[in-house]
């Protein structure tokens, strides 16, 4: 398997800066090779949670209203049918009947604690913006934009985000970037607590989880955003190079965390 450049690249998303900085030849096996992994359980869930996010938030432009918990939950139950059900999905050993009912807790945990606070202007809109001047767009497609023009992205996830987190994460930089009237990037986080059978006595109906929020509002300066266009450009420098090494001394280059690799060990005989 010859190596070969990302001249072709006219376009790149957050999603594509973090795989890159994380493992050049990640980056280079699904978007250069094409290679792509089935995805797992908890990747699908958290597609129908923002699917049926979206799909409240959206009316609420207008209605100014959340819709009713029940009727959410059979927008949830179609979004699951229409996009679990007809995919390829490697579930780790979990039952999909199982994954299904966390998300409905979480996104119960959701509609009650946080989505009533919230009041939406823009909900899932997409901005492109060039970083390089008819060379490279960069584009984002915003979960909400509030009324306060506060970008607010939705997360489902095993830990918290910490400030520290929040002020370095790559994403958050390349929203604000594209939408210089947001000041903040808000991540809204449902965590997934594993509680004890003594908590899940006192709470049941939880699905096996006992489900919280966390809220993390960042911002970044002129000089951060500065810094982070170049990093961009010199990003897309290193693709055009065609300069993709492993990144072998990572925890993400596991059997657990990385569905290439199978077949980076095969070529590079790592670990």
């Amino acid at each position: 398997m010859g190596f070969s450049s990302g001249k072709g690249i006219t376009r790149l998303s957050s999603t594509q800066l973090n795989m890159y900085l994380r493992c050049p030849h990640q980056w280079y096996l699904r978007y250069i090779k094409g290679l792509k992994i089935p995805p797992v359980g908890n990747m699908m869930q958290g597609r129908v949670y923002h699917e049926a996010t979206a799909d409240n938030f959206k009316q609420k432009i207008k209605s100014k209203e959340d819709i009713p918990f029940n009727e959410l939950i059979d927008r949830y139950s179609e979004h699951w049918k229409k996009d679990v059900v007809v995919s390829e999905i490697d579930w780790e050993g979990a039952k999909p009947a199982t994954v299904r009912e966390e998300g409905i807790a979480l996104l119960k945990c959701y509609h009650k604690e946080v989505a009533p606070k919230i009041f939406p202007k823009l909900v899932e809109e997409q901005k492109v913006k060039f970083v390089i001047p008819g060379t490279l767009e960069i584009v984002g497609i915003t979960d909400l934009v509030d009324i306060k023009d506060k970008i607010i992205d939705h997360k489902l996830s095993n830990r918290e985000k910490s400030q520290s987190d929040a002020d370095r994460d790559l994403q958050a930089s390349v929203y604000l970037w594209l939408r210089p009237e947001c000041k903040a990037f808000v991540f809204h986080q449902i965590i997934k607590k594993r509680p004890t059978k003594s908590m899940l006595i006192k709470e049941p109906g939880t699905a096996g989880i006992i489900p919280y929020k966390n809220l993390v509002t960042t911002k970044r300066s002129p000089q951060q955003t500065e810094r982070f266009v170049k990093m961009m450009s010199d990003t897309y420098t290193l693709m055009q190079a065609g300069v993709f090494p492993p990144r072998c001394d990572s925890f993400w280059c596991s059997e657990r965390w990385c569905g290439y690799w199978g077949v980076c060990k095969a070529r590079f005989c790592i670990h």
